[in-house]
């Protein structure tokens, strides 16, 4: 798989790595909040909206932003979600 693939060089070096690969150095990650925004737009009208408020300032308003702290993340409904 080339590095200019269609999924890009950090997809070409995790499927290279295993469990005991060396330049592997994180061990765990707890998440203390997660953020994430719910986008009902096609990419080109979301990238027309990008570039119109960089050049007027105005807020963008391309998604409704969510977010879950770290009680919610560890809660059941979470778990059954991975």
């Amino acid at each position: 798989m080339s590095p200019t693939g269609k999924h890009g060089l950090a997809t070409t070096v995790a499927l290279k790595c295993g469990p005991n690969d060396p330049r592997i150095g994180l061990i765990m990650v707890e998440a203390q909040r997660v953020e994430y925004m719910i986008v009902n737009k096609p990419k080109p009208v979301v990238l027309f909206e990008l570039v119109k408020g960089m050049i007027t300032g105005d807020r963008l308003d391309i998604g409704q932003e969510r977010g879950l702290n770290k009680r919610e993340l560890n809660s059941d409904a979470a778990r059954e979600a991975r």
